[in-house]
């Protein structure tokens, strides 16, 4: 099991235009991270903050599928997405 922990390490803003965004190692705290794997879009990692969103603790959502957390419209969309390589429609 792999959590992702927003909190373990802490940069000041200032130092942030100096770094690479893929190195920061934190979370925007009014989102998750989720790690799936294709195709059956398995949850392999999870931040530690799913609880203030989704009501429901990391160890919840380890392996389940990204359908046992989203309504069938919301994956829909997502698979349409991967399978077009194209997600910007769904930012």
């Amino acid at each position: 099991m792999v959590y992702l922990n927003s909190s373990e390490t802490q940069t000041h803003l200032s130092d942030l235009d100096n770094l690479p965004i893929q190195t920061i190692n934190q979370i925007q705290p009014h989102g998750i991270l989720l790690v799936l794997e294709e195709p059956d879009l398995k949850i392999l990692q999870v931040s530690s903050n799913t609880f203030s969103l989704l009501a429901t603790t990391p160890e919840k959502i380890l392996s389940q599928t990204l359908e046992d957390l989203l309504d069938a419209f919301q994956i829909e969309g997502i698979q349409q997405g991967l399978n077009s390589d194209n997600l910007d429609f769904l930012n």
